[in-house]
């Protein structure tokens, strides 16, 4: 397991960031970045659009919360956020990830750019054909009994 995880850290540091490579690359290892990363300061910095923050609020809290939150300013949307996240993170032992770093990723905002969700959007059908995900041994089985 920790050579796998070396090998991961070594292949994420040389690829291009959000690009079809690391998308491929996570789906054929299945590897799950968010065991590798939590939110933290520098991510709340960076998170700045209104709509994204209540979507993760949707997500945490529920979409009541981020409608109530609607009107409120970012900064008190991004308080709600952290003071949720730390309450889950500690009470259910099951991290949180923003849809960008799931595997396959996801839009927070319907028609927004995504870079990660994009270079899916480009390369899913190597990898799904009838549009659902696969796990990556399944992948495997099905290309090695075909051969």
């Amino acid at each position: 397991m920790r050579h796998q995880i070396v090998f991961e850290g070594a292949m994420a540091e040389t690829l291009e960031s959000g690009g079809p490579a690391v998308e491929a690359t996570l789906h054929a290892s299945a590897t799950d970045p968010g065991m590798f990363w939590q939110p933290d300061e520098a991510f709340f910095d960076l998170l700045r659009d209104r709509r994204v923050t209540r979507s993760f609020l949707a997500e945490v809290v529920s979409p009541e919360a981020a409608r109530k939150a609607e009107s409120a300013p970012l900064k008190a949307q991004k308080a709600q956020l952290v003071a949720a996240l730390t309450v889950r993170n500690s009470s259910k032992g099951d991290a949180w990830t923003p849809g960008w770093l799931q595997v396959p990723p996801t839009r927070h905002v319907e028609g927004a750019a995504c870079p990660p969700a994009d270079a899916w959007d480009r390369i899913a059908g190597l990898f799904e054909a009838d549009g659902t995900k696969q796990p990556a041994d399944q992948d495997l089985s099905r290309k090695v009994s075909a051969a």
